[in-house]
């Protein structure tokens, strides 16, 4: 259908809602917003009358931009309002709903009706500007006196300059002269210590413009380099001293320095002092952290900072122009920069390069102890002993779990391979999960310790679930040559094919060596997908699935059915706040599913019992669900497999812990409420060893059904044993065990 303009005469925005004349009283059959990017359609409530239609955009939109249609019986129309083309940017938009996120309606440059959302604290000018405008020559006629000039198809009618300041939206006006194209600024009252926009207000063939002035490609054919030459910090203080070299033909008077929270954004920006441009310092104790960062035990935390580093450049000709770049990294820095954090606590910065080839920093923490025993091994160049009568393992999951596939082979090789192999667990000293280990003491090594620093440099040897950084005290160039060294077997935490976690698992020599599968499909997608070598593959199932076989034909005795509900998680919503979680359709379709009647009835007239258990990442939410027939399981209190025994059911989205499920030959069932993940396709694939639904109702009905009997249904038995697991035995440890034997015959 043809779309068109339709003009009005006004539009009104108020309580939310948008209200535009019914021209020629047109029979309206949808009016929706259309997302500019995925193309998703969302449709608006709407009512008329004689002379109006109200319009009202529904609330919680993803982020974007949206163009807004009016579908009659005869054409597809865009609101078109001539007026708006007069108004200056900011005027243009027009909020209708305001929390975290804000949806705006505003009038797009040729004047149509429009939506946008957006996080406004991270995008604080998204409606300042209608574009930039770019200098394509400067001339520096006196100390305070520079020609702007500007090759634009543009006129500068009604022309005017300003400084507009980076966290806010306040304007100072410049003082200026224009000739023709080109713009003359007189700066002599301005103090220059901070970086502004600069910003120039005008029409151009009958629409306000306002655009902020980029001096990109000037700068870009006059600055040669900005490098980093040496960095030096000071153990008491922390104070980091960066040294750089500079060339540019516009004449630099000093750099701003900027640390950078790659999560967060949060800056802090440090200026050299003026007429130096070779060092600026700036205290590792004030990089922008992520908020409630713990300060105790941090030599037990895996520090999820990560820091960018920015440059900018402070030329005299134009000493406030907000003009950054990366900061590459160079190879000759050192990458252990390490300063007293307190009197219990040594930190260090790691500078690490980038896939792309800049600088970036992670932090890491010691105790004093710990690092002194460790500089001392550093300075000793202790290698790998050779001389050992036993080979030493290590073995690893996160840093503070021990419930998974590296637990379950722990405790497997310290019971059975004691005389071939010294076998240690990588746990930090305050874990929850400690308690799963407690007959295994004297084979257990707490976290960042020094027996675990002096580990690290003996074993020949590593089983890990997770990355094999984790069993590493910290991540720099020594600790990386040591885990390039190692025989590592990946026990992987679950069945590939679920998600795709190629980005994370590829083959890689630093990562592992060698990597555990659990059927011929798993197998190819190692080879073809993962790019392992065929020899590198080894067909053994995971360590806990010999538990699991041991259960698969007892179920629960009791009288009261069990139903467990474990769904997965959605990257990035792990960083929202309450507020924003609410939102997502994660929480409104399981909080949805505990709370409808129809579910209610079933459990109470069943008498059923159901348990909610969170994924790892989204137990923060956790308070956010309710319901006084659901009980939430908070994760340590019991581990994920002693779950999936005791249940009856799983519920799940695409959470991997359904296929081990199905291993108990107990029914798995799919709640595909949002479509993230393609499991129509996988169940096509007699993969998923259970059915699929997309809304509650069909899934309580079969709930209804399966209840009586939960059993694993015939068709997924046999899609279970030809794409999920090949053995029904309970030998898949003693195979891993024989394929981290291999990994000297392999050659790796």
């Amino acid at each position: 259908m043809e779309i068109t303009s339709e003009e009005v005469d006004y539009i009104s925005f108020e309580n939310s809602n948008i209200t535009i004349p019914n021209k020629n009283n047109q029979s309206i059959l949808q009016i929706f917003v259309q997302q500019r990017k995925t193309k998703q359609i969302f449709d608006c409530h709407f009512s008329l009358d004689i002379d109006n239609i109200f319009i009202k955009v529904e609330e919680n939109l993803p982020r974007g931009r949206y163009d807004l249609f009016m579908k009659t019986d005869k054409s597809i129309l865009r609101i078109h309002y001539s007026a708006s083309l007069k108004l200056d940017v900011p005027e243009r938009y027009n909020l209708l709903y305001g929390k975290s996120d804000k949806t705006f309606a505003y009038f797009t440059m040729d004047g149509h009706l429009a939506i946008q959302v957006i996080d406004v604290e991270n995008n604080g000018h998204f409606n300042q500007f209608s574009g930039k405008m770019t200098v394509d020559g400067i001339f520096i006629n006196s100390e305070n006196s520079v020609t702007l000039e500007f090759q634009s198809s543009h006129n500068f009618n009604d022309l005017d300059v300003f400084f507009m300041e980076l966290q806010t939206t306040d304007l100072t006006h410049v003082p200026f002269q224009k000739d023709g194209k080109n713009i003359t600024l007189f700066l002599e009252k301005f103090n220059f210590s901070d970086a502004k926009l600069l910003v120039i207000k005008y029409i151009n063939k009958g629409v306000r413009q306002c655009r902020w002035i980029d001096f990109s490609k000037l700068i870009n054919s006059n600055l040669d380099k900005i490098n980093i030459n040496n960095v030096q910090i000071d153990y008491i203080s922390g104070i980091m001293n960066f040294n750089f070299t500079t060339e540019s033909r516009l004449p630099i008077t000093n750099i701003e320095l900027i640390v950078r929270n790659r999560s967060t954004r949060e800056e802090i920006k440090v200026l050299s002092g003026r007429g130096d441009i070779k060092n600026v310092k700036v205290n590792a104790n004030n990089f922008p952290t992520l908020p409630n960062q713990p300060q105790q035990n941090l030599d037990e935390v895996y520090d999820g900072n990560i820091f960018d580093f920015l440059v900018r450049p402070v030329f005299a000709s134009i000493p406030m122009i907000n003009y950054r770049l990366r900061l590459d990294f160079n190879d000759k820095l050192e990458d252990e920069y390490w300063f007293k954090k307190s009197k219990k606590i040594s930190q260090l910065v790691m500078l690490y390069r980038t896939k792309i080839g800049k600088l970036a920093a992670r932090f890491s923490y010691l105790t004093p102890k710990a690092l002194n025993f460790y500089q001392n091994a550093k300075r000793d160049k202790r290698e790998k002993s050779i001389a050992l009568k036993k080979k030493v393992l290590l073995v690893s999951e996160y840093i503070d779990k021990a419930q998974d596939t590296g637990m379950i082979f722990f405790k497997y090789m310290v019971d059975n391979h004691r005389d071939e192999f010294d076998t240690y667990y990588i746990i930090t000293r305050g874990a929850k999960d400690l308690s799963n280990l407690k007959d295994y003491m004297d084979n257990v090594v707490f976290f960042r310790s020094e027996k675990h620093i002096s580990l690290v440099m003996e074993a020949k040897y590593l089983a890990h679930s997770h990355s094999s950084i984790y069993a590493y005290p910290f991540n720099s160039k020594r600790m990386n040559m040591l885990r390039l060294n190692t025989h590592k077997i990946f026990l992987q935490h679950g069945i590939m094919g679920v998600r795709d976690l190629g980005y994370l698992y590829k083959y890689d020599p630093l990562f592992t060596n060698k990597i555990v599968v659990s059927s011929e499909r798993e197998k190819k997608i190692a080879i073809n997908n993962l790019h392992y070598p065929k020899e590198l593959v080894a067909l053994t199932g995971l360590s806990r699935f010999d538990r699991l076989m041991r259960y698969k034909k007892i179920n629960n005795r009791s009288n009261t059915k069990k139903i467990l509900i474990m769904p997965s998680w959605r990257k990035g919503q792990n960083q929202f706040s309450d507020e924003d979680f609410v939102k997502t359709d994660f929480f409104k379709e399981w909080q949805g599913l505990i709370e409808d009647s129809q579910f209610v009835r079933f459990l109470e007239k069943n008498e059923v019992v159901v348990n909610f258990y969170l994924h790892h990442n989204f137990q923060q939410y956790q308070h956010l669900f309710s319901s006084p027939l659901i009980n939430f399981i908070s994760e340590g209190d019991i581990s994920v497999q002693n779950l999936l025994i005791e249940h009856d059911i799983l519920i799940t989205d695409f959470s991997s812990v359904g296929l081990d499920f199905s291993l108990l030959n107990r029914p798995v069932l799919y709640f595909n409420f949002d479509g993230m993940f393609d499991l129509l396709r996988l169940k096509k694939e007699h993969f998923l060893p259970g059915p699929v639904f997309t809304d509650r109702s069909s899934l309580i009905d079969y709930l209804s059904g399966v209840i009586r009997n939960p059993t694993l249904g015939i068709k997924y038995k046999i899609y279970q044993r030809k794409n999920l697991y090949k053995y029904s035995d309970t030998l898949a440890n003693k195979r891993i065990y024989e394929a981290l034997r291999g990994l000297d015959k392999d050659g790796n």
